[in-house]
């Protein structure tokens, strides 16, 4: 109704007021109150009032919406329930289930803020262990999980099982793996009783174990196994390389004592001891360079007494 219309209506009786004019002034009355102020052509509400009600509206639909979820949740927790597990419930009917912590029903506890993020928690688990996924849940949250529980258990003590011998079966090979490779590597450097004798004998560096044991207890043990291995052949080169020193400048020694005494003295000076070559035999006493050229030095006294120059 137009403002010239009414007017006309008023003069013709005079009670008459448009429903818009009542809109109207309460509208004014209200924005007289700071309820609300002038926004464009029409009215909104203040701020002070807009910003709690908009807080209030959006708490309202947040808690709708969780409550839906964990609805839509539980449902599908309770499809895959046997039948005979979960009878006659749904989602729904759940809600109306009390919630043994806060003595509240369901529906009411997820309107309580300090009870979703709990609730939410413990129906996650539920789902994480119909996955297979995840440990055991803490809680049923009301729901019939008891027999899925102990299911699960049992599948979880199975997989444990096999889990258990599949790490056993590895840590089998794994030791056979190192015994082998310690046997090739030893194989390369020994032969024989020295072989038998290496791999099998209980060594203090070892902490008591032989090198097999050591190689078939852990990788750090077949490590040091092979480190007392490479030391025991590079002590053998050494060795076998002194003894080939020692043997070379014996035969310098026992050749020169024969060029330079008779046949009778060259053999008396070469396997007699001498206090000056501590207390051993010219023969014996050369074994490198110097102990040759000390030994030669006594040659030389017995040359100026039993032979010719030298």
């Amino acid at each position: 109704m137009s403002g010239a219309v009414a007017n006309d209506a008023a003069t013709v009786e005079p009670n008459f007021a448009p429903p818009w004019k009542a809109v109207d002034a309460y509208l004014k009355h209200l924005a007289g109150a700071g309820v609300l102020v002038s926004h464009g052509y029409g009215m909104a509400l203040a701020s002070k009032f807009a910003e709690p009600w908009k807080a209030r509206t959006l708490a309202e639909k947040r808690r709708t919406d969780v409550m839906q979820a964990a609805v839509q949740t539980v449902d599908w927790i309770l499809a895959q329930l046997p039948g005979d597990e979960r009878g006659t419930m749904t989602g729904d009917s759940w809600l109306n289930t009390i919630h043994a912590e806060s003595g509240m029903t369901y529906r009411a506890a997820l309107q309580a803020d300090l009870e979703v993020p709990k609730i939410a928690g413990e129906i996650d688990a539920i789902v994480d262990m119909l996955e297979k996924r995840g440990p055991l849940p803490q809680g049923a949250v009301g729901l019939p999980i008891g027999a899925a529980i102990e299911r699960r258990k049992a599948q979880m003590a199975k997989q444990a099982d096999e889990l258990r011998a599949k790490r056993m079966e590895e840590a089998k090979r794994l030791r056979l793996s190192r015994h082998d490779r310690l046997c090739v590597d030893a194989e390369k450097e020994l032969s024989g009783p020295d072989l038998g004798n290496f791999l099998n004998t209980k060594r203090d560096d070892l902490s008591g174990m032989t090198p097999l044991e050591s190689a078939q207890d852990s990788e750090t043990g077949l490590n040091r196994a092979r480190n007392v291995l490479f030391d025991l052949v590079r002590q053998r080169a050494r060795e076998a390389e002194a003894d080939a020193e020692r043997k070379r400048y014996q035969e310098k020694i026992t050749a020169d004592a024969k060029r330079s005494l008779p046949p009778e003295h060259a053999d008396t000076f070469l396997n007699g001891r001498d206090d000056d070559l501590g207390r051993t035999t010219p023969l014996l006493f050369a074994k490198d360079d110097s102990t040759y050229r000390k030994a030669l030095k006594k040659l030389s006294e017995w040359q100026r007494e039993f032979g010719q120059p030298f």
